[in-house]
This record gives C-alpha cells, sequence and structure tokens, in this order.
C-alpha cells in the first residue's frame, strides 16, 4: 500500500470529476478520503473475516465467545487480529 499514490490518484480521480477544482482543494479532498478509508478500514465491521483491532478488543473483554478469557490469550487474540489486519491492508 502506497499512501502516496493512493493520493494521487484520488487527486487525479477529484480533478476528472471536478475540473474546477484547484490542486490545492483536491488534494485537501483526497487526503481526507484516504484517511477516512483508513479509519474505516481500521475500525468498522463491514468486512468479511478478521475482526477489526476495536472489535477483538470488545470480544476479548465480552463474554468469551470464540477468544479466551485469560489476558495472556486475550493480548494474543488481539495481535492476531492486528496481524491479520495488517494482511489485508497489505493485499489492498
Amino acid at each position: 500500500m502506497s499512501v502516496s499514490r493512493d493520493v494521487r490518484d484520488q487527486v487525479e480521480d477529484l480533478k476528472e470529476r471536478f475540473p474546477d477544482l484547484s490542486n490545492f482543494e483536491a488534494l485537501q479532498i483526497a487526503t481526507k478520503i484516504i484517511k477516512i478509508e483508513a479509519y474505516k478500514e481500521a475500525n468498522v465491521t463491514d468486512r468479511k473475516g478478521a475482526p477489526s483491532a476495536l472489535e477483538a478488543i470488545a470480544q476479548c473483554l465480552g463474554k468469551g465467545g470464540q477468544f479466551s478469557l485469560t489476558i495472556t490469550d486475550a493480548v494474543n487474540d488481539v495481535a492476531q487480529a492486528l496481524n491479520n489486519m495488517a494482511t489485508a491492508i497489505e493485499k489492498k
């Protein structure tokens, strides 16, 4: 994942769709879009597969379910969820 490439692609798309935007305005909007996408990737539950980091923490602190109730196992489960999330992001 290359943030600069993602921003550049967003700027090009915005300039194509809205030719009256200045480069500065397009860059501002593009960086906000990338920021929102990164936030959604880390925190939103509409993905298939591994839970987000916040979901994993909530599940670990909850009533158990698929996660263990010891703190060591909970930390390991969170670390695994973070690794899964990083792998999913790298594949994009």
